[in-house]
């Protein structure tokens, strides 16, 4: 059996970080990695911690866990309009399983290499006591300098809010795989392709870099559009926000879903991986070219306003509070 070296060295260190990211002299080797960065860049960091049976099915694919564990990271320096530079795993297992290793290394170095962010060091360790795997991520970005940093605070009253992609296809496969008798018969296409969605969010690094001097307030939507629409309120100075029913990008695979369930996967469930912003009105030409460049839909929602709360106009006209919170751990 491999032991924790021999792992490292099997899945994780045979490639040169160097030639991934100029900026990272040194990757896995040393007791620590080494990264350079242009004069006046500032660093960007973000953790996330990934268990099994809280954020993965057990049955997930190694691939599609190593894809998203590290995807889910990206995102977050897309929202800062970050450039990725490298990542660090730390990994837990109840035992060494060298076909679930090769292709959990695969899923994440794949995307790694796809958006040029190395993986430079971390930790291997054995799960003891029956405990699941659990894999915590951390992502190195740049920005040129502060001023071009996204933040979820600086949205203002009159904003135009904006989101990119579709919502809800990966509330859905969550719902559904947990209790499928909960739901309304899905075909097995439409399961498959919520499913997709879920396990291979797509991080929008090239969206968050071009919105740098274009949007005010940026987060990503990982626990749910009303969520985290209101942490941009909430941290902007208590603002509210008026959304149209009519303008949410629902995501195709819950058209044959009741309204009050297309509304609950979209506005209130994650596992998204969008972004949603706020920016100024005359900005729109811009926005609209962005996304047609980029090939990202982009979705003008609703309006900051200066009362608190989120409310959402029907696609009858009615005018509703949109209340609740999303999923938090120990609540």
């Amino acid at each position: 059996m491999a032991g924790e070296f021999d792992l490292i060295d099997r899945y994780f260190g045979l490639r040169s970080a160097q030639r991934v990211n100029p900026l990272v002299p040194v990757g896995i080797g040393d007791d620590c990695a080494a990264v350079t960065l242009p004069p006046g860049a500032v660093l960007l960091t973000s953790v996330d911690t990934f268990s099994e049976g809280v954020h993965f099915f057990s049955d997930a694919p190694a691939f599609a866990i190593g894809h998203k564990s590290l995807a889910v990271n990206l995102s977050d320096l897309a929202a800062c309009g970050a450039e990725p530079v490298a990542c660090l795993l730390a990994l837990s297992l109840p035992s060494v399983e060298d076909p679930w290793l090769a292709d959990f290394s695969s899923g994440f170095t794949r995307l790694a290499d796809l958006f040029s962010c190395p993986l430079i060091g971390g930790d291997t360790t054995s799960a003891r006591r029956g405990g699941g795997i659990t894999l915590s991520v951390t992502v190195l970005g740049q920005v040129p300098g502060v001023s071009s940093m996204l933040m979820r605070k600086n949205a203002q009253v009159g904003d135009d809010i904006w989101v990119s992609g579709d919502l809800g296809a990966a509330a859905l496969s969550v719902a559904f795989q947990s209790d499928p008798t909960a739901l309304p018969a899905l075909d097995a296409a439409t399961a498959d392709l919520a499913k997709q969605r879920l396990e291979y969010p797509e991080p929008r690094i090239a969206l968050g870099i071009s919105l740098r001097h274009l949007a005010r307030a940026c987060i990503d939507v990982s626990d749910g559009l009303r969520s985290d629409l209101g942490h941009i309120l909430k941290l902007s100075g208590n603002l509210g926000a008026q959304l149209q029913e009519s303008a949410i990008p629902y995501a195709s695979v819950l058209s044959s879903l009741p309204p009050a369930l297309r509304q609950r996967f979209a506005l209130y469930g994650g596992d998204d991986y969008e972004l949603c912003f706020t920016a100024p009105v005359e900005n729109e030409p811009q926005l609209r070219q962005i996304g047609h460049s980029l090939g990202v839909p982009l979705s003008k929602i609703g309006r900051i306003t200066s009362g608190g709360g989120i409310s959402l106009e029907t696609l009858d006209g009615e005018q509703i509070n949109l209340e609740g919170k999303a999923y938090e751990h120990f609540n």
